[in-house]
Parts: structure tokens; C-alpha cells; sequence
């Protein structure tokens, strides 16, 4: 079941940032859709469904995850910014901020990145997908 959250209001960017938070991106899934005005950067994030358990003892396993496509898409964008100073190409999301003033939508991280949005009005989605990307081995302890 595909997932899909769209928010209109600034005060609920909440939403939207516990989707994203600690998720990884590559600068090369941002893309900009100018028909229409859309930016988009795709990422990665467990699946809602369990993991699978591979191998283990009794209550430590290690467990398949899968990942699976996710999208972060910014509506109705004027303009926008990406700057990769410090050349990593990788980065984690930790969250959108909204200055109201400026009507610009930042994407702050934990390596420094300059990436935001100026946008005609305030309209954000996060879709996560059942499409699975690929596989992560974790230890777990299942219960």
C-alpha cells in the first residue's frame, strides 16, 4: 500500500519531517519538473511491513530490511537552489523549515548543504511506495 501525505499548512510540516528525518538522499535524485513547478528528491526508507529474519540466536537475529522508494516532492516552485559545497553527493535529511517571509522551503541536513525552494505557495507531499530499492542486513532482537 503506497503511502502518501500532502500538506498545504506550514504548521503541519511536522508531518512531513518524521517521514524524512534520517533518511538518505543522492543530489543526483533531485530533480525539477518544469511543467509542473515541482521539485522532487527521491530516497530510500524501510519498508512498513517486518523485515525478514535470516539467521541468528534466540532472541538476537540479524533481519533482512527491505528499503523501499520514497519521494519528497515541493509544489509550486518559482525557483530553487542546490549547492554542494562540500562535495559528499550523499546526504541525510533532518528537516524542512518554512520561512513565511520569504515563502522559501529549506532542506536542512547533517552535512552541510545548500538546498531550498522559493514557491508561489506553501504545498509539500512525501510519497513512500512498495516499490523495494534494496535489502539492508540489521541485528534485531525480535520478542
Amino acid at each position: 500500500m503506497e503511502v502518501e501525505i500532502q500538506i498545504t499548512d506550514c504548521a503541519d510540516l511536522g508531518r512531513i519531517n518524521e517521514v524524512i528525518h534520517d533518511h538518505w538522499f543522492d543530489l543526483d535524485d533531485v530533480t525539477f519538473n518544469e511543467e509542473t513547478s515541482t521539485l522532487e528528491i527521491q530516497f530510500s526508507r524501510p519498508s512498513l511491513e517486518a523485515g525478514e529474519a535470516t539467521t541468528g540466536w534466540s532472541l538476537l537475529r540479524r533481519v533482512e530490511v527491505p528499503y523501499v522508494a520514497s519521494f519528497l516532492r515541493v509544489h509550486r516552485v518559482r525557483s530553487w537552489t542546490l549547492q554542494d559545497t562540500q562535495r559528499v553527493g550523499t546526504y541525510d535529511f533532518n528537516e524542512l523549515r518554512f520561512d513565511q517571509a520569504k515563502q522559501r522551503l529549506q532542506v536542512t541536513t547533517g552535512i552541510p548543504l545548500e538546498l531550498y525552494a522559493d514557491v508561489e505557495a506553501f504545498e509539500v507531499s512525501v510519497a513512500v511506495s512498495e516499490n523495494v530499492v534494496k535489502t539492508k542486513k540489521r541485528l534485531a532482537f525480535l520478542v
